[in-house]
């Protein structure tokens, strides 16, 4: 069952448009005497804590610089002051690029930090996330064996690394690593180390099969936003075939509950035809009663060269829980969205089978980046050599929005997607108003956006884009300048911005964590903890920094900024916030390597196996 939202009565809003009736809304003297301040959208006082914009600055290359060294500090305030109600442990995880640009960025060693917050300082923990491919690529190297990248992806004779470098998911008092394209890992919370997979080899479907018969390192295609929900306390993620290379399509609900084995539970369509995954799952949501699966519009490729263009509508696929365990597959309701999205989140509330969906469109948009081969599309000169690996501007205004839909039927019964030129360009990355991934409703999440740069804007994504078909900004129209990244509240009640920060220019905004306040309940009642990348050092800073928001009021600017002449961001992902922290019970559970890979190494070919024995270097045996 399918239902576009092309014949529904869309309500698209421009930035303008919403402002002119914001203001009008207002009592005719704060109109007079500044309405927008009275919204929040971009109180310009910041009291002197944010610094003054860079001239001329260029997208940071601190994004593609990224620190190896893992690191126990405490940052310095370096203007500002820290909220008296601060607390609990904020984690960010990142890819540690390798260093040629045939390489994607995001593929790279996961580097996992921890920020310790507290009135009276914060502390910060880094370590480098290894997971047991990491230590048979470190043995493989110089040998007919030895991993090598090719665009998002590192393989090699032994199968494909999986670098936990993507996301990350809070279950109660433990906390999962995750990878577009590997099992998920708990971590310890307290050492920062990986302690096991959730699940062996055999339990995950292999996505793509190209590495002959049982290799070390299977492609398990996965998701990096699996789910969790508090109330049934399962684990809830995905594996699906990969349809892109040309694999066997298929796709399944993997769920794990009670510390024991993985189980795989197929997707179909009503008629019984597999659901065929032709770009990535790299998200997904959970309701009461339903998962929501998604054909993300991130495009997984080898090809550094490629342009990296999703397609321009996305297939969402609605499956009930209690379908699952069905013979024959779980039955699922296809749902086809207008505009390309890689994040969404949905509310647990789905009383009366009523979905409701919020997206990030990111609207021509590739998921590629930046090559010493690309040429820049208005000059048509080649890049500068220091922007290589950096992102892609867009070549289009992104747009924010809200979406409700019949579970049963798949018809759209409301839609709003808003466009905001001052905020919108290339919406990235989220956090919930709570912290709580897992939320009734969601009355407003909180976003960060690249912006735009013309520096960043190359010919061959732009020809990719040529016949957009959802344009909202003609390629002629697009900036001449760089337009800042922001951090912004969208309020899907109102179907509006309601409140938002541009960073300075110079200065590249990431990776958002709603922190609440000590003794605080409710939405926006505490932080919001963003990194913060520059080519701006000085005596106390990197340049990399941390800086905190008033969850109330982001348009006043950061509240405090800390620092520290170690500390060394690259382009910095997902986030996620625990109030305490516990160590992980190793003995709850435990995958062991021996169990995991012994027959596949006894297999091998002799030469080979003294190589992969280094996957036991977790082991207990």
């Amino acid at each position: 069952m399918s239902n576009r939202a092309s014949g529904l009565d869309r309500r698209l809003l421009s930035r303008r448009r919403f402002l002119r009736a914001a203001v009008a809304a207002l009592p005719a003297t704060a109109a007079a005497g500044g309405g927008l301040h009275l919204l929040a959208c971009g109180d310009p006082s910041s009291g002197g804590v944010a610094p003054a914009p860079v001239a001329g600055a260029r997208w940071p290359d601190s994004l593609t610089d990224a620190g190896h060294v893992e690191n126990d500090l405490v940052l310095e305030v370096l203007a500002g002051r820290l909220p008296s109600d601060l607390q609990g442990h904020s984690f960010v995880v990142c890819s540690l690029p390798f260093p040629e640009d045939v390489s994607s960025p995001f593929n790279g060693l996961g580097m996992l930090y921890r920020f310790d917050l507290d009135p009276a300082g914060v502390a910060m923990k880094n370590r480098i996330l290894r997971t047991d491919d990491y230590y048979v690529d470190e043995a493989s190297a110089g040998t007919p064996w030895a991993f090598d990248n090719a665009g998002i992806a590192r393989f090699g004779r032994f199968g494909v690394r999986n670098f936990v470098n993507t996301a990350l998911l809070p279950m109660e008092e433990r906390l999962l690593a995750t990878f577009d394209a590997g099992r998920p890992h708990l971590v310890d919370p307290m050492s920062l180390e990986i302690v096991t997979p959730i699940g062996f080899n055999r339990e995950w479907p292999i996505g793509l099969d190209v590495f002959g018969d049982a290799p070390l390192f299977p492609v398990h295609f996965t998701s990096a936003h699996p789910q969790f929900d508090p109330n049934e306390r399962r684990y809830y993620g995905v594996a699906y075939g990969g349809t892109a290379f040309g694999g066997k399509p298929f796709a399944s609900i993997m769920t794990w509950e009670n510390d024991g084995a993985v189980v795989t539970n197929p997707v179909v369509l009503p008629d019984g035809s597999p659901v065929a995954i032709r770009q990535s799952m790299h998200q997904m949501a959970i309701t009461r009663e339903h998962i929501v699966l998604c054909d993300a519009s991130f495009v997984n490729s080898i090809d550094p060269y490629s342009p990296g263009r999703a397609r321009s509508d996305v297939d969402y696929y609605i499956v009930p829980k209690g379908e699952l365990g069905r013979v024959g597959g779980a039955r699922a309701v296809h749902v086809v969205i207008p505009r390309e999205a890689a994040h969404f989140q949905v509310d647990y509330d789905d009383v009366g089978g009523r979905i409701v969906l919020h997206a990030a469109h990111g609207c021509g948009a590739s998921s590629g980046w930046m090559t010493n081969a690309d040429t820049l599309s208005r000059t048509q000169e080649r890049i500068d050599p220091r922007d290589s690996q950096k992102p892609l501007s867009s070549t289009d205004v992104g747009r924010m929005g809200r979406y409700e839909i019949d579970a049963t039927t798949g018809v759209l019964r409301d839609a709003v997607a808003i466009a905001d030129e001052a905020y919108t360009w290339g919406p990235a990355l989220y956090s919930t108003t709570t912290g709580e991934v897992t939320r009734d409703r969601h009355e407003s999440l909180y976003w960060v956006s690249m912006g735009f740069s013309p520096a960043n804007l190359v010919s061959r994504v732009v020809n990719a884009f040529l016949d957009y078909p959802h344009r909202t900004v003609a390629i002629a129209d697009l900036p001449q300048e760089i337009v800042p990244g922001a951090l912004f509240r969208f309020d899907a009640d109102r179907g509006a911005i309601a409140d938002a920060y541009a960073f300075p220019t110079g200065y590249f905004g990431l990776s958002p964590q709603f922190v609440p306040g000590r003794g605080r309940s409710g939405p926006r009642e505490g932080y919001v903890i963003t990194t913060v990348v520059s080519d701006q050092p000085d005596g106390s800073s990197s340049g990399d920094e941390v800086w905190v928001f008033d969850g109330r009021n982001l348009g006043r600017g950061p509240l405090c900024r800390l620092g520290h002449t170690l500390l060394n961001l690259p382009f910095t992902l997902h986030t996620a916030w625990m109030p305490s922290l516990v160590p992980l019970d190793a003995g709850r559970y435990f995958v062991e390597p021996r169990d995991d890979y012994g027959a596949t190494i006894a297999a091998l070919p002799p030469e080979a196996r003294p190589i992969a024995e280094h996957a036991y270097a977790r082991s207990r045996r």
